[in-house]
């Protein structure tokens, strides 16, 4: 008798991962955040990775438009 493992997502369903992460910019630090859609934690990782140079560059971008104590909240597309 087959047992299936309890909470894994079914062929196609996607979970939502977020990754926090800190940006320096003029001498100070500014929280940051980053939304994945993937398979897996695992897959999430892979993804945030992989596109570390193009979330580097649009958090840089963001934080001209957030306010002090805002967060940058980003999501990868």
């Amino acid at each position: 008798m087959r047992r299936d493992r309890p909470g894994t997502k079914q062929d196609g369903e996607t979970g939502q991962y977020t990754f926090y992460f800190q940006i320096t910019n003029a001498g100070g630090r500014k929280g940051c955040s980053v939304r994945v859609q993937a398979a897996s934690h695992q897959d999430a990782t892979y993804l945030f990775r992989e596109n570390w140079p193009k979330l580097e560059l649009m958090a840089r971008a963001a934080l001209t438009q957030v306010s002090d104590g805002e967060e940058v909240s980003l999501m990868l597309p």
